[in-house]
């Protein structure tokens, strides 16, 4: 070598910064090709899985959510799209890493830690509207399975319910093909998971194996004899496959190994083709498209106890309530943090019992909703609120502009419209009706706008002219007379129990009642021969401990007790 050239070698750094390697923590260092030590390929490839780690996981979070309402009734175009590039980029990364032998690769490498940068930074603002910042970090750090916690909610909180929504709705993402699932239980979950119609209408054949100790080339095995195919016959099984949409579901699957089989001939891109495994170990250079943490999905319970506070974690009247009330809600993140901000610091144990009510109500056929949940979420809420602040928010629903209104001009409306009388008393309702969630302030907090979702159920309820849940909440007063007629007229749901009443009255007309309560009531002994003739859309009814011993022949076909 040239003496100048060497001495220029020797003055040139052995390492060269890349910005592209940038991830969001500190820049990666690339060596210069022809002096490259095995070490910092080592640790490069290190960083890149870390990387790449973290990226998954943010999309397993992102996929978690959009499968939770209201996300799921939304149009996730953009969050669908950076699915698909994470999923592109994770194949690219996993082909890469097995091939750094040369500079070609080495550069190759580059871009896609370039890329991955820029996929982190994806952003889900509309996801942090509703799902507090540091509650997303912790679902996106990575967990070891021995190190998870176990809660009590877990078992009451329909989880296996969420799960399964997730499941229906990620893998109609076709790229989605190896999906993930520990800390299920494999026999009971994959049985009801396979038996589902979604799941029977979606695809041509459902599988259910259990592969313990099996290598993946005997698992391909037993899948092709499970179809009918002999091992000699596995082209003709390949074929067969490739032209289906299948779902495979493989019970304790070793995490050990790696099952990626694209190589074999069963994927084809223009069907749906799922393969879904549950195990308790992890391979962290397996490849998966998704996988399906079940304590994630304690998602909606962290933050209903966040918003609510350490009442409902401690307190032993209330808990049973919260996850009463929370199931009510099946997941249902809007409605759940609406309910929670009404609640928050509430110890009176009846106004849980009532908000439980009112959010499992079913409505009456002449009632307008497309999200039932959140229709009731906001029956409840506005239930709470004084006289002043419901009509100031019924003004908001029929005249706020959708892309917000200045706050300035929605305070001289309502004074132009009596509705409140001093600019302080409209701060203080505008304030309150930010902090229950139904109005939201928008640039720098001069202007206010409503969820577009909170706005078209708000709209539903209003267009009644009246209150479209009708509870007569009467339970434990110590009555020793049943209601008036005009009140059994407008019942939508009547609770009278643990009173005095001792019997019920004649010929009582409820074209509206679907439920009736009067379990507890001791003194309870007579039902009249006619009490049943005008109700004609009864649903349920409870007489349980009470001292009647037979049901007149007007009850009609109601389940009772």
């Amino acid at each position: 070598m040239d003496p100048k050239e060497e001495a220029d070698r020797r003055k040139r750094p052995l390492y060269k910064a890349d910005p592209s390697c940038f991830f969001g923590k500190e820049p990666s260092f690339l060596p210069e090709q022809e002096e490259m030590p095995s070490f910092i390929l080592y640790y490069f490839k290190m960083d890149m899985r870390n990387d790449l780690k973290e990226l998954n996981r943010k999309k397993d979070m992102v996929c978690l959510v959009l499968s939770y309402p209201p996300f799921n009734s939304r149009n996730n175009e953009t969050h669908r799209g950076w699915i698909l590039d994470v999923l592109e980029i994770t194949h690219k990364v996993s082909e890469s890493l097995h091939k750094l032998e040369n500079e070609e690769n080495v550069a190759e490498l580059s871009e896609l830690s370039s890329e991955i940068n820029r996929l982190l930074h994806h952003s889900i603002h509309d996801i942090e509207a509703h799902v507090p910042s540091d509650i997303i970090v912790e679902m996106c750090r990575w967990r070891f399975i021995w190190y998870r916690t176990a809660n009590k909610p877990t078992l009451d909180l329909c989880i296996d319910d969420f799960m399964i929504r997730q499941i229906l709705h990620s893998i109609q993402i076709p790229e989605i093909q190896v999906v993930w699932i520990p800390e299920a239980n494999g026999k009971t979950f994959l049985c009801r998971l396979m038996k589902l119609p979604p799941v029977r209408q979606m695809f041509d054949i459902v599988i259910h194996i259990n592969v313990e100790f099996l290598a993946v080339k005997d698992i391909e095995d037993r899948i092709i004899e499970e179809l009918g195919f002999s091992k000699s016959s596995r082209g003709e099984a390949d074929e067969f496959l490739r032209s289906q949409n299948f779902l495979i579901l493989l019970d304790n699957f070793d995490g050990c190994q790696s099952l990626y089989p694209k190589g074999n001939g069963w994927w084809n891109s223009d069907k749906t083709q799922t393969i879904a495994f549950i195990n308790n170990e992890f391979n962290r250079d397996a490849h998966v498209d998704l996988a399906i943490w079940r304590e994630d999905h304690l998602l909606s319970w962290n933050l209903f106890c966040r918003i609510v506070g350490k009442l409902v974690v401690h307190s032993s009247s209330i808990q049973p309530l919260a996850v009463h009330l929370l199931r009510q809600c099946c997941g249902h993140l809007l409605a759940t943090v609406l309910i929670a901000r009404a609640l928050k610091d509430v110890k009176d144990v009846s106004i849980w019992q009532h908000a439980s009510r009112v959010i499992g109500f079913r409505p009456t056929t002449s009632q307008s909703t497309d999200d039932r949940i959140l229709l009731n979420a906001l029956a409840f809420v506005l239930g709470q609120l004084g006289s002043a602040t419901n009509k100031c928010l019924k003004y908001c629903a029929s005249y706020l502009e959708m892309e917000g209104t200045h706050k300035v001009d929605l305070l001289e409306r309502w004074m132009k419209e009596d509705l409140i009388t001093t600019l302080d008393e409209g701060e203080q309702i505008v304030q309150h009706l930010v902090d229950a969630l139904l109005l939201k302030r928008i640039g720098n907090g001069g202007s206010i706008k409503m969820l577009d979702e909170i706005h078209k159920e708000l709209l539903n309820f209003y267009k009644g002219e009246m209150n479209p849940i009708l509870l007569v909440e009467l339970d434990g007063r110590g009555l020793t007379e049943a209601p008036k007629s005009e009140v059994w007229e407008e019942a939508i749901e009547m609770y009278l129990m643990s009173n005095k009443i001792s019997k019920l009255p004649d010929n009582q007309n409820c074209p509206l009642l679907s439920a009736l309560f009067s379990q507890g009531s001791l003194h309870l002994r007579v039902i009249s021969p006619s009490f049943f003739q005008f109700m004609p859309i009864l649903q349920i009814l409870n007489l349980s401990h009470t001292k009647i011993k037979s049901l007149p022949k007007s009850l009609p076909s109601s389940r009772h007790s």
